[in-house]
């Protein structure tokens, strides 16, 4: 599973702040691969720059991938933008065909706020090559201190050889 960015918002992006967590992680910071870079504000996977976040765990295997965002205190949010991978060659690789957006105020009991089934395969924008599309989902108005992500089902990977992850570029929470 892999994002370049993940985002959440009401009036402004209340995950640049977050601590990421996760179920793996590539923590690479020669290629800039890692949970510091999927809520630093970078929309595009820029290699030497910032690719995102990028799971590890059971490459050959189809399994559940978690992103964590823990907001600090409860925040309002309305929508959640979901940012794929965008560098050359590889666009929307790694974006998960299942998934569920979940919401907690203590960490232990969480409210799903979206899930998604058969996700088509993320395409670039057509208007501007370098230019990340996000996935938006929209949520009702939702003040919690923790915003998961999970992906039930993982794509596989094709190039360079047959893996699964979950990759993600910027996540963002708006409030």
């Amino acid at each position: 599973m892999a994002f370049a960015e993940v985002e959440a918002y009401a009036l402004v992006n209340v995950a640049r702040t977050a601590t990421p967590l996760a179920t793996s992680s590539v923590e690479d910071t020669n290629i800039k691969w890692g949970l510091q870079y999927v809520n630093d504000g970078q929309h595009n996977s820029i290699l030497y720059s910032s690719l995102g976040w990028i799971s590890s765990n059971s490459l050959q295997n189809n399994h559940t991938e978690t992103l964590t965002l823990n907001l600090g205190t409860a925040k309002t949010f309305t929508y959640v933008d979901l940012y794929p991978r965008n560098d050359t060659g590889v666009v929307g690789t790694d974006f998960p065909v299942d998934f569920t957006i979940d919401a907690s105020s203590d960490g232990t009991t969480w409210a799903p706020l979206v899930t998604r089934l058969a996700t088509p395969l993320p395409v670039m924008a057509v208007c501007n090559a370098l230019a990340s599309l996000p996935r938006q989902y929209s949520i009702c108005v939702y003040k919690r201190r923790n915003c998961v992500e999970m992906g039930t089902e993982v794509r596989p990977i094709v190039w360079p050889s047959p893996k699964s992850k979950l990759t993600r570029r910027p996540l963002a929470l708006n409030r």
